[in-house]
């Protein structure tokens, strides 16, 4: 009677337990899944009734960049939107407005992140958000919903600028987009957009604007030791200002490039640099415009880490020079 009491309370003890197990994975699934509160330092915020504030507010933002699509006067009948920015780098995390609620004085907004790997340069971004109520009040809360793992044999952030002389419609294709891995906007066999004097990119599908495509692809191209450049870690940043405003970059161009790729690069002891021709490129993902530019950069670093130096055949670089309606990209491919 006493070993079968027993064997009850050791079989209750192990349910007790799965059941424990159970419950502590339950809560830590759910509360991964939950809003938490966030405070942006750099985030600031108007109330816009009509359509001559929202202009006034646009001029007076030198800065003034949305993913929105913007207002127009049928947008404002007895509605109130709240202009709400914040400091965003698009590399290490990339935030989408879901909702906004008015609640106990405070206006509440809801995003959704995505972690990315690495970083680029920070941009302020507004979000135009139609609230019930204006409240001084304002509270920012971020639900995790995806992280990046960032991986080799893959070309990461290229990102492509657009600088027409006057502004056009546009198709951009991707020749071998059975490689691509993510784009922003999302690309379904092609990019038709809307593209300004000042590089500002206006896709029709999302009926969003952009300050560059971006592309992210499986790179299976074989590196080639041959010629390249062997470059102390400490060293990176003046090189790569060095060379890449020989690869045609403009200023705006290289920072972003360095930002992203400079964490990367700078601690080890040293590294092999090598930059990828133009039919390289064409081949490994072509790029194909509707209105063909006059001028075309493309520019791909190919990377690997090493311990100590070695003597390599140093790479020729021809100096580009930017005429007339011009496309620049760049990304880069980390070898191990």
């Amino acid at each position: 009677m006493k070993k079968k009491n027993m064997g009850l309370y050791i079989g209750l003890l192990i349910l007790l337990i799965i059941i424990c197990v159970i419950s502590v994975m339950f809560f830590k699934k759910n509360r991964n899944n939950e809003y938490e509160l966030v405070k942006y330092d750099d985030s600031d915020f108007a109330f816009i009734h009509n359509i001559n504030e929202y202009q006034e507010y646009k001029e007076n933002e030198r800065d003034f960049y949305t993913e929105d699509e913007e207002l127009t006067e049928e947008d404002f009948s007895g509605k109130i939107y709240l202009l709400y920015s914040k400091i965003e780098d698009s590399c290490s995390e990339r935030t989408y407005f879901k909702k906004a609620v008015y609640e106990d004085g405070i206006n509440k907004i809801y995003f959704d992140a995505e972690k990315g790997c690495g970083v680029c340069a920070p941009q302020k971004v507004t979000y135009i958000i139609e609230i019930e109520k204006e409240s001084n009040e304002i509270e920012t809360y971020v639900k995790n919903i995806k992280e990046v793992h960032c991986d080799p044999n893959i070309a990461y952030k290229p990102m492509i600028y657009i600088y027409p002389e006057k502004d056009i419609d546009l198709t951009v294709k991707l020749g071998n987009s059975n490689l691509l891995l993510h784009t922003y906007p999302k690309y379904k066999n092609e990019w038709k957009i809307r593209v300004s004097k000042n590089g500002n990119i206006y896709d029709y599908k999302t009926k969003r604007n952009y300050y560059g495509l971006y592309w992210e692809a499986i790179d299976d191209v074989k590196l080639n030791e041959n010629e390249g450049f062997v470059v102390k870690g400490e060293d990176t940043v003046s090189f790569l200002e060095d060379k890449l405003e020989i690869l045609g970059l403009n200023e705006r161009e290289i920072n972003e490039f360095i930002v992203y790729w400079m964490d990367k690069l700078e601690y080890n002891p040293y590294n092999f640099i090598r930059f990828r021709s133009m039919d390289e490129m064409n081949r490994m993902m072509p790029l194909n415009f509707s209105e063909t530019p006059d001028t075309v950069i493309r520019v791909l670093m190919e990377f690997k880490p090493l311990d100590k130096y070695k003597k390599v055949k140093k790479q020729t670089l021809k100096k580009v020079e930017r005429k007339g309606f011009t496309v620049a990209e760049w990304g880069g491919t980390e070898y191990k």
